[in-house]
């Protein structure tokens, strides 16, 4: 099966965390992250538990959780993603 991302865009996770050239599928059930871009693009070190995913970027005072665990899956929280603005990749 192939796959392809048809838009791309930023995604704001915070006022201070807006990630760039986002590719969005939408034929997939879930929209997965990269991490190693997200750490490099943030500046940032992910921690992962067995529960949730924790975010500590050089600009925040603390860590911030941006994602649990739901059937195997961290699953950004949506209270905390803003906006997300996509446009056609093609």
């Amino acid at each position: 099966m192939e796959v392809r991302g048809t838009h791309k865009g930023k995604l704001r996770i915070s006022d201070t965390l807006v990630l760039h050239n986002v590719l969005l599928v939408p034929k997939f059930k879930f929209n997965l992250l990269s991490i190693k871009r997200l750490c490099a693009q943030l500046h940032s070190t992910i921690w992962f538990t067995e529960d949730m995913c924790i975010l500590q970027g050089p600009s925040q005072m603390k860590p911030l959780a941006i994602g649990r665990d739901h059937k195997g899956l961290y699953i950004l929280d949506k209270k905390l993603l803003e906006t997300a603005e996509f446009k056609d990749t093609y």
